[in-house]
């Protein structure tokens, strides 16, 4: 970092152009008992009158102590939700680490970030201006460090084009330091006189500010200097200089000073003694004093409470101060920082400033009675948007800011009325007329229960034991019989690699995984067949005809295929970071592929298992689309496993109708929320456990099935170029 009387010491090459506005200025009259007018004099201020001290230590304190942090902002086409604590008004993001965030509140070596803030913020309440001095290292860009910087060694430069040209920094020995304007920060309260300085509440109240001094300076000359019975002494006759000096003497000796005071005077040379002072009743310099108090508490608009005088104070009146000094000071002076802050500071980090805000965390107490009315109005809010029966519950609790609550399940309800059915024989609609459902559907569900009245409980424990018993042998067998070949032929590589020289050649090591894509489509035809089975022996269990229909081995190898591929090709990445870690100037190829040859044994199975488990998935959830879909009539919903591991999403998709087997576009409904195998919506992506199941219609009427147990209206998509609405009731 660059010091103030150092490396940022520049020549500029040309003096600045004539300025079409208002030039630096100051605001203020008369000379001041502490000198003459400036920001130098307001901040001496400070230090020479109690008042002004208490208010401005006050305020500097408290805007200075509040947590800061950095957000990033919503997206603007509204899409993505951002979101802190308060989920329904603050949709951001905090962001924890940010070399912002860093420089913010730890502006150097030698202040924390409540010294700096505090240090600015006296400056600005008794000059109207705080300046920051942006530090920077001349191998980067964004700056490193910030300082406060006195306001009177600080000349701003007019600049006819840039309205700002830069800023002139007079040091204490009188040496000027140029500085651009991306150096400098500035905080400031306008000056109506001056567009390039500030105007703090001091310079509306200096003389007032004189008085006082002048009035403790009396009391104090008064003790000092006192030579009670004080008046005018006449002598008939001329004294001549000797008589002069020897009568001054002896009445000093005798009279002045406090321990002298009121003792009684012998007057010789006919002398007469004629009182002419006033007394301290007649001057009432204790109510001038208190005078200037008032005066300055005014100018900054502070309640006597809360610079601690109790006098006419009660608890009412001292909590409606505290409220509003920090609802009209603090709050304000905040705001005004954190403008500042995301206007000038953050542009300064370049494109890792844009998108981000910081904000400080609110320091007023809680307010409970503000707090219950706002819950009451969330609520308010809430209610009315559920009773429209277009949105998402959860996603109404998420924006109105209230917490999502689970909800019990209702009492069964009449199933709504069934649509007319067409005639025997009728044409089938042309598909290209009807509404169909987008492959990749957006998860936007509402579901009035978890289990639809009167749909047979489905156990699907087996389900789930046939997947993982399935995943359990075929990651075994990869990782005994495929996984050791893949090893040794990523390691042969690194070896070759390396003594060769050619680093570069293991960006493109492909490994070979032909018997892995082999063993996962035996594995996945292999648990497809069983999936079928167990869909048509949920089928039989409700009465209904079915026989397994697994999918063609066809269908299977392309998945196999690809999940192979991923697999081979994650572990010869693994390789060659590792060799790229592991190579030295001085290592040996051997040295280096023993190294890697090492890691790649310590691998978890966790990433080849993974892929393993959503093939599998996708075998599974096929077969059983594909034997439901090929029986009788029947009713599809989707099916999680609901636990403790299931996501938000899973939880809402789980029992909801996707529709009925006879419909032409079925197949794509079941493909729109289960293209992959899991559930599209699934946050665990590929680890999704979902599936899909049928009920069979029951047979008598009395024991039929009602129709629909969640909600679903109106979700466009789009299937081979064809709209639909899936979920109509």
């Amino acid at each position: 970092m660059r010091s103030l009387v150092g490396e940022l010491l520049r020549v500029r090459n040309q003096a600045a152009p004539p300025v079409p506005y208002s030039a630096p200025g100051r605001y203020g009259g008369a000379s001041s008992l502490l000198g003459a007018t400036g920001d130098e004099t307001y901040m001496r201020a400070y230090g020479t009158n109690g008042t002004v001290f208490a208010i401005v230590s006050l305020l500097a304190s408290t805007v200075a102590q509040p947590e800061w942090r950095l957000y990033r902002k919503p997206a603007r086409d509204g899409r993505v939700r951002y979101t802190t604590g308060d989920q329904g008004s603050d949709q951001r993001i905090e962001v924890l680490q940010h070399h912002a965030l860093d420089v913010w509140n730890e502006p150097n070596d030698f202040m924390t970030g409540f010294e700096f803030r505090e240090i600015f913020m006296q400056h600005l309440e008794l000059t109207g201006k705080g300046i920051w001095l942006i530090g920077r290292d001349p191998r980067a860009t964004f700056p490193m460090s910030m300082w406060p910087v006195r306001p009177d060694r600080m000349t701003p430069l007019p600049s006819a084009e840039k309205f700002l040209g830069g800023w002139v920094y007079s040091g204490p020995s009188g040496e000027k330091v140029p500085l651009e304007a991306n150096e400098v920060i500035q905080i400031r309260y306008p000056n109506p006189l001056d567009v390039y300085g500030g105007l703090g509440p001091v310079q509306s109240v200096l003389v007032d500010i004189d008085a006082a001094r002048y009035a403790a300076e009396w009391n104090r000359g008064y003790f000092r200097n006192s030579a009670t019975p004080g008046g005018v002494i006449t002598v008939p006759n001329h004294l001549n200089d000797t008589e002069w000096d020897e009568f001054n003497d002896r009445w000093r000796e005798s009279h002045q000073g406090v321990n002298r005071a009121h003792r009684v005077a012998i007057l010789e040379y006919g002398a007469q003694w004629v009182a002419t002072e006033s007394s301290l009743k007649d001057m009432d310099f204790a109510g001038l004093r208190n005078v200037s108090r008032d005066v300055l508490r005014e100018a900054w608009g502070l309640h006597k409470s809360m610079l601690g005088n109790a006098d006419d104070v009660n608890r009412a009146n001292a909590e409606t101060a505290e409220q509003v000094f920090g609802r009209w000071k603090a709050l304000p002076r905040l705001d005004r920082i954190r403008m500042v802050g995301n206007a000038r500071f953050l542009p300064l980090f370049g494109t890792t400033g844009q998108g981000v805000e910081l904000d400080y965390v609110n320091p007023l107490p809680d307010d409970r009675e503000a707090d219950n009315q706002e819950l009451v109005a969330k609520a308010t809010a809430a209610q009315l948007l559920l009773e429209l029966d277009i949105f998402d519950p959860h996603d109404v609790l998420e924006i109105c800011g209230l917490p999502d609550i689970k909800t019990v399940e209702k009492l069964a309800q009449p199933p709504p009325p069934q649509q007319p059915q067409p005639p025997p024989g009728a044409p089938t609609p042309d598909p290209a007329e009807g509404e169909q459902v987008e492959n990749r559907i957006r998860p936007a569900i509402t579901v009035r229960s978890a289990t639809p009245s009167g749909m047979p409980e489905h156990d699907l424990s087996a389900v789930d034991r046939q997947w993982q018993t399935a995943t359990d042998q075929t990651a075994a067998q990869y990782q005994r019989q495929i996984a050791p070949a893949q090893r040794q032929q990523a390691v042969d590589a690194v070896r070759n690699a390396v003594a060769a020289g050619n680093l570069a050649a293991l960006g493109a090591l492909v490994l070979n995984h032909a018997a892995a894509a082999e063993l996962i489509t035996a594995a996945m035809v292999a648990l497809a067949a069983t999936a079928a089975a167990q869909a048509a022996k949920e089928a039989q269990a409700q009465g209904a005809d079915v026989q397994p229909v697994p999918p063609s081995s066809s269908q299977l190898r392309d998945v196999a295929e690809v999940t192979a591929a991923l697999m081979a090709a994650e572990l010869a990445v693994a390789a060659a970071r590792h060799a790229l870690h592991a190579y030295g100037p001085d290592k040996a190829a051997q040295q280096v592929a023993d190294e890697v040859e090492a890691f790649l044994k310590e691998l978890s199975d966790t990433g080849p298992r993974g892929h393993i488990a959503a093939a599998l998935t996708v075998a599974q959830n096929k077969a059983r689309a594909e034997t439901i879909t090929a029986g009788p009539e029947c009713e599809i919903y989707a099916t999680e496993q609901m636990d403790r591991n299931t996501c938000r999403p899973c939880k809402e998709i789980n029992g909801h109708l996707i529709g009925s087997s006879t419909q032409p576009e079925i197949q794509a409904l079941i493909e729109a929320y289960y293209p992959g195998g899991g559930y599209v919506g699934c946050l665990g992506g590929e680890r999704c456990r979902g599936t899909v199941i049928g009920v069979y219609p029951a047979r008598t009427a009395q024991d039929s099935l009602p129709a629909l147990i969640g909600l679903l209206k109106d979700v466009p998509g789009r299937v081979n170029g064809h709209d639909h609405k899936v979920g109509a009731r």
